[in-house]
């Protein structure tokens, strides 16, 4: 395989390139990891059964954050593998999710989860509890298939 890149330098003459060529072999690149601990077994504890892991992240300490959006759960799990606690849950009440997509984790171990279903944000705090929830403003719109349609009807 070769591949022939062209490139103009900055304040040349719209004309002058310089041809590269790439040489055509592939080389394998091998990464080595280590682990620092794993999590998640379908024998283990309730909370390390795990439906659907939409999103995983760390905060400044080092803590790993698990969104489930199966159960609309949040993990989190100190650096040996230890359930520190979990919050969320699938309903309509406060900290819980209709829908739960994505997530971020704030320096200060706030969290932040979208919640499609809701079209709203929800924020917590560093111990898990729940201290607001933002609703998305505009038209609400559906799609299938392809097709675009909007939707008066607002999320309960």
């Amino acid at each position: 395989m070769s591949l022939v890149v062209a490139v103009t330098a900055p304040g040349s003459q719209a004309g002058a390139q310089e041809i590269i060529q790439l040489s055509g072999e592939d080389r394998l690149l091998d990464a080595e990891f280590e682990e620092l601990y794993r999590i998640g077994r379908p024998t283990g504890e309730a909370w390390e059964q795990f439906g659907s892991v939409r999103e995983v992240a760390f905060d400044a300490m080092g803590r790993l954050y698990v969104l489930d959006s199966q159960i609309g759960t949040v993990f989190v799990v100190d650096g040996e593998a230890n359930l520190i606690r979990e919050f969320g849950q699938e309903g309509d009440g406060p900290g819980e999710f209709r829908s739960a997509a994505e997530m971020v984790v704030m320096k200060d171990g706030r969290v932040v989860v979208l919640d499609l279903a809701l079209r709203a944000y929800h924020l917590f705090d560093g111990d898990g509890r729940p201290e607001h929830t933002m609703r998305m403003g505009g038209i609400r719109r559906t799609r299938l298939s392809g097709i675009t349609w909007p939707n008066t009807a607002t999320a309960a």
